[in-house]
């Protein structure tokens, strides 16, 4: 995987091809999905139950056929306040905030801007949960 030509708060290297960029982003969503089956949740009824998404939603994300754009903060929050999400599952996704946030994924500073505006209404929430998933391991 790509995780060795990153350095955590630094943007991804310039040199790299968009298509690994753009793959270490759909490896990163993929980690979600195996997350649940790990948690437990093998069918996509019980995952679109747990993400707190629609079934179509919930399909598209775990095959990480979507936009260049990655998830949208509507989608990450809404997962975010399922009540069922598992540990597991919340700590990739508060990865993937974390890494797009940073410019990982090769977004320009206005989409990244927008997509932190978007989540800025459960910023405290992720924080806390984050903080709390430190705390248990």
């Amino acid at each position: 995987m790509l995780e060795d030509q990153w350095d955590v708060g630094r943007l991804p290297q310039r040199d790299l091809p968009v298509s690994e960029i753009k793959g270490a982003q759909r490896c990163k969503i993929r980690e979600i999905g195996d997350a649940l089956v790990r948690s437990g949740f093998t069918t996509l009824d019980e995952q679109a139950r747990v993400l707190g998404l629609g079934r179509s939603t919930t399909w598209t994300l775990l095959r990480a056929n979507h936009k260049n754009s990655g998830l949208s903060p509507a989608v990450i929050n809404r997962m975010l306040s399922a009540p069922r999400l598992p540990a597991l599952v919340r700590s990739k996704i508060i990865e993937y905030i974390e890494e797009k946030s940073e410019g990982f994924y090769g977004h320009r500073k206005l989409p990244l801007r927008r997509f932190t505006q978007g989540l800025s209404v459960k910023r405290v929430r992720v924080e806390r949960d984050r903080q709390l998933l430190a705390a248990n391991g």
